[in-house]
């Protein structure tokens, strides 16, 4: 597994990925996703991410809603 990540330029994983066999651009995991929620990939000249987070916000109905700050 740890190759084949190397290998990769995007992870996307339901566990926690070690630290080993980092992809070449993007590791996303649970947590990743839990904090961040469902992203987009632009595959442009420059690629780049937005996630639903940085759309609308940290609501207290969207699953896994700054729950950091509560802490």
């Amino acid at each position: 597994m740890i190759h084949a990540c190397a290998a990769a330029d995007i992870v996307v994983a339901e566990r926690r990925k070690p630290r080993a066999g980092t992809p070449r651009w993007l590791k996303l995991d649970r947590l990743a996703l839990e904090e961040g929620g469902g992203l987009a990939i632009y595959f442009e000249r420059t690629p780049r991410i937005k996630s639903v987070r940085d759309r609308v916000g940290a609501h207290p109905w969207r699953a896994g809603a700054d729950r950091r700050k509560d802490q």
